[in-house]
């Protein structure tokens, strides 16, 4: 075992948030190409690192976290494996503001073909951002727009 790390668990759909203890292990493998690929000769192996880190004493009423992680980034020490959680226990977060950007703000309705143009939306569309949330936010804007455009259709 590589060590412990006591990790704050995001609340998401299939957990509550919480303060978890993670045991953490890791080790370095090599995943060969597949042999029917039709240049398998020709391709090297691909060399990760593998990360498990399982829940230890979880609550009764909760699932036991277990993740698997498989990285190309260097892993030299338990910090690397530290951070790789890290990024990793933050993916509910950025899972919700995509969803958020797509469904909400309708992002790729906008089909943006740059990136200074993809920053420039999300830079307006993250001002303000807490209660109430851009979702609400923007729709709250969607409908101000529709009664204006209304009412210069019956004020005319």
């Amino acid at each position: 075992m590589a060590g412990q790390l006591s990790l704050e668990l995001q609340a998401n759909p299939k957990r509550s948030g919480r303060q978890a203890i993670l045991n953490l292990r890791a080790t370095t493998v090599e995943i060969l190409p597949p042999q029917s690929h039709p240049q398998h000769l020709n391709l090297q192996p691909l060399r990760v690192q593998v990360i498990l880190a399982c829940e230890a004493n979880p609550p009764a009423t909760e699932k036991p976290v277990s993740w698997l992680l498989l990285t190309t980034l260097p892993i030299t020490g338990f910090d690397d494996i530290v951070q790789c959680l890290r990024w990793y226990s933050y993916r509910w977060l950025i899972e919700r503001y995509h969803y958020v950007l797509k469904s909400g703000c309708g992002l790729e309705q906008l089909q943006l073909e740059t990136a200074e143009r993809i920053e420039r939306a999300l830079s307006t569309y993250t001002i303000g951002d807490g209660e109430p949330g851009v979702k609400t936010l923007w729709r709250g804007w969607q409908r101000l727009h529709d009664i204006a455009a209304t009412w210069k259709l019956v004020s005319t």
